[in-house]
C-alpha cells in the first residue's frame, strides 16, 4: 500500500474508486454527501434504494456503484454512520430505527455520529469489493470526522490498517 495526502478535491482524483461515508436515513444532504447527489444522480438513487429496502440494515456496509458520467470511475458509498447531525424522527425513510440517534451535548451538537466499528466493516466490505484493474482509491481528509464527529488519528488508522497488505495506492484529498 502507499498513502499520500494530496491538495485536491475527491473528485479531481484520477483514482477508479471515490469513497465518502454516508448514514442510513436515505438523506444526501450535505458534505461530499450532498456532492455526489448532485453529480451523479444514479449513485444517489441506488444508495436511497439500498436503505429502503435494508430498512436500517446497512451500517457497516459498503454500496459500490457505478458512476454514469463515462468515466469509468466508481462510487463507494461507506455506510459508517446512521443518523446525521439535523437528523429528525419524521426524516427516516425507514421504520423503528434499530439504534438510538446520538446523545448531543449542550450546544444541542452530536458527540459522534460515526460508528467506528460500521466504519471498519465498511473498509473491509469495500477491500473484498475491489476490482483487480482498481488500484488506486480516493478519500475525503476527515472522512466521518466533519461532519460525523469521529477522530481523524483513528479514522485514519483504520484505512491504514485495511489496506496495509495491498497494493492499493491511498489518496487522501484535502483541500
Amino acid at each position: 500500500m502507499t498513502y499520500n495526502i494530496v491538495k485536491k478535491s475527491l473528485f479531481d482524483s484520477d483514482a477508479q474508486v471515490l469513497v465518502h461515508q454516508v448514514n442510513c436515513t436515505g438523506r444526501m444532504g450535505s458534505g461530499v454527501a450532498k456532492q455526489v447527489r448532485d453529480r451523479f444522480p444514479d449513485v444517489y438513487l441506488a444508495y436511497h434504494k439500498s436503505v429502503v429496502t435494508l430498512k436500517g440494515e446497512c451500517l457497516g456496509g459498503c454500496l459500490v456503484c457505478e458512476t454514469s458520467d463515462g468515466s469509468g470511475k466508481r462510487i463507494a458509498n461507506l455506510f459508517g454512520q446512521f443518523y446525521y447531525r439535523g437528523y429528525k424522527d419524521d426524516d427516516l425513510y425507514i421504520l423503528d430505527p434499530p439504534y438510538k440517534q446520538p446523545e448531543l451535548t449542550e450546544n444541542c451538537e452530536a458527540i459522534r455520529f460515526t460508528n467506528y466499528e460500521a466504519f471498519w466493516r465498511g473498509l473491509q466490505r469495500l477491500k473484498h469489493e475491489l476490482r483487480e484493474n482498481e488500484t488506486k482509491i480516493a478519500f475525503p481528509y476527515l472522512i466521518g470526522c466533519d461532519r460525523g464527529g469521529a477522530k481523524w488519528s483513528i479514522i485514519e488508522a483504520m484505512i491504514k490498517e485495511t489496506f496495509i497488505d495491498t497494493n492499493i495506492e491511498i489518496e487522501i484529498c484535502k483541500i
